[in-house]
């Protein structure tokens, strides 16, 4: 069975797994600039969709990974809470599945507390500046 890893936000950074989903809101735009096609490796597909609202089947991801995502305020930019971002993350995600989240500009403490609500597992304390760590352990 191939790695399934959901990149939010993602515009074809290079990941190691069987299948990268690089869930962007602004697909369209992207399409535009000629070299990001090109960057899309063998095992990649982009996704036009809000990252707080996937669609994707529950517990199919055996990983999220965000390098630097959007968020102000504690809004996605097409205006979704973080609460309904780490709902989306937990459900997606498989059990012992992992998420390893850097988000750039949010409150480090708030987007650590929407994954804990969900059942995720912080696995280190949550730094300014460094992604959240968490893991799914239960189902």
């Amino acid at each position: 069975m191939r790695t399934i890893v959901l990149n939010l936000g993602g515009e074809g950074e290079p990941i190691d797994a069987g299948l990268v989903l690089n869930v962007n809101l602004m697909l369209p735009a992207l399409l535009v600039r000629p070299d990001f096609v090109r960057q899309l490796t063998p095992g990649q597909l982009a996704v036009a969709a809000s990252a707080a609202r996937l669609p994707f089947a529950d517990a199919i991801a055996d990983r999220v990974v965000s390098r630097c995502f959007p968020i102000q305020f504690g809004r996605l930019v097409d205006g979704h809470g973080i609460d309904e971002l780490a709902q989306e993350v937990a459900r997606v995600l498989r059990t012992d599945g992992s998420v390893d989240f850097h988000c750039s500009s949010c409150d480090v403490q708030q987007m650590a507390a929407a994954f804990q609500a969900t059942g995720l597992d912080l696995l280190q304390a949550p730094r300014p500046g460094y992604p959240l760590i968490l893991r799914k352990w239960r189902i």
